[in-house]
């Protein structure tokens, strides 16, 4: 593609093309009670602090190139504890993801948490509850900014004109 338009854009123009009115897309996933309930339930467990703001910090992405090296994910991590005394919620795919294990291993015990292999409704839920997401062009730096919660994206390889993801707070 030649065009600096994100790449939904770009197909929804096509049914321009045809006559169809088309508008900016801005995916909205609505959580249902039970969805919101997990999620308050799963933080609670966990025994995340309720009197801290919550960040969650994303790492993985199913290409390694698009990875932000770990080590300066925990750099931020460190930095935003310090600063804000936040509490740090590392979520991944699975409890021996490298690129978690390695981020956790530089944070604060008493201050991050670790979500893995749990479905992407259970992921939203949780990140819903979230004041910051922070992550690689992945899937869930997607499901963040369309659950509403604040989304800053860390592209590598990839063109973010095309790929961001989108919303008013991504």
């Amino acid at each position: 593609w030649t065009s600096r338009e994100h790449v939904s854009i770009q197909m929804l123009e096509c049914l321009a093309a045809h006559g169809v009115k088309i508008v900016p897309p801005a995916p909205i996933i609505v959580l249902s009670d039970s969805d919101r309930e997990f999620g308050s339930r799963w933080l609670e467990q966990a025994r995340v602090p309720h009197d801290r703001q919550l960040v969650a910090l994303t790492p993985g992405s199913r290409f390694p190139n698009k990875c932000w090296p770990s080590g300066r994910y925990g750099a931020v991590g460190r930095a935003l504890v310090r600063a804000i005394g936040c509490h740090v919620l590392v979520i991944s795919e699975s409890e021996e993801d490298p690129n978690a294990q390695s981020l956790l291993s530089a944070l604060p015990s008493h201050s991050s948490s670790h979500l893995h292999g749990q479905s992407l409704e259970n992921v939203a839920a949780i990140l819903s509850k979230v004041q910051l997401h922070v992550g690689n062009d992945s899937g869930l730096s997607h499901l963040a900014a369309s659950v509403g919660t604040p989304t800053v994206t860390i592209f590598g390889p990839t063109a973010p004109w095309h790929w961001r993801p989108l919303g008013p707070r991504a």
